[in-house]
């Protein structure tokens, strides 16, 4: 059996007709029927970032092991 890496609604970039969005045996038993979102352009990016509050300042976060 091969072996391979996929994360869970990622087939939904593949094209609509592909084998794989179909395929319930080898991934998780579900088929993948929705369409791969919007690409975004830069301008699109821009315009969700702006959306955002801004905050100001330096923060400092320290994570221990």
């Amino acid at each position: 059996m091969e072996k391979k890496n996929c994360y869970m609604g990622s087939r939904g970039f593949l094209p609509l007709d592909h084998s794989w969005r179909n395929n319930t045996k080898v991934f998780d038993g579900t088929k993948e029927n929705h369409p791969a979102p919007k690409q975004l352009s830069g301008d699109d990016i821009v315009q969700q970032y702006q959306q955002f509050d801004q905050v100001s300042g330096i923060i400092c976060l320290s994570f221990k092991h």
